[in-house]
């Protein structure tokens, strides 16, 4: 039942995502979720705990950043294309992490040890060892206007 809960909770922030660029800052605010995302990512890869710290000291435009939960990262996946990808409103973007893991800040139920990912060339999610497997991030916080 809670999967059934969180799969239509995604389902939910797919269908209303609206999407802005602020070339000054190179954040994307996604108006309809209130969020606003870091367009850079990170260069390379980090493990769950690293990205978590990176987040939490991101200082762009402010403070308040956070690894996005994994209903939040679904939501930035462009389904427009045949294989899915980053939206396209996120320039700063290498062609790797185009088709790349991205970590989320969700552990899984049953398994603490590991967090959440989306992969970018399938649309899928799965889990993944917090502390061995590297991935990609992108930080998230909730719209400070």
């Amino acid at each position: 039942m809670k999967k059934i809960f969180l799969i239509m909770l995604g389902l939910n922030v797919l269908i209303f995502a609206n999407f802005n660029r602020n070339n000054t800052t190179g954040i994307v605010t996604d108006t309809n979720n209130n969020l606003e995302w870091q367009d850079n990512t990170v260069a390379g890869t980090m493990d769950w705990s690293s990205a978590i710290t990176y987040c939490g000291n991101l200082s762009l435009d402010g403070n308040g950043w956070r690894l996005p939960n994994i209903n939040e990262l679904k939501s930035i996946m462009n389904y427009d294309k045949e294989s899915p990808t980053v939206k396209n409103i996120f320039i700063n973007t290498s062609e790797d992490e185009h088709w790349s893991y991205y970590l989320s800040s969700t552990t899984a139920v049953f398994a603490k040890s590991t967090a959440w990912y989306v992969n970018f060339s399938s649309g899928n999610m799965g889990e993944m060892n917090k502390d061995m497997n590297k991935s990609y991030i992108r930080c998230v916080r909730n719209n400070k206007k």
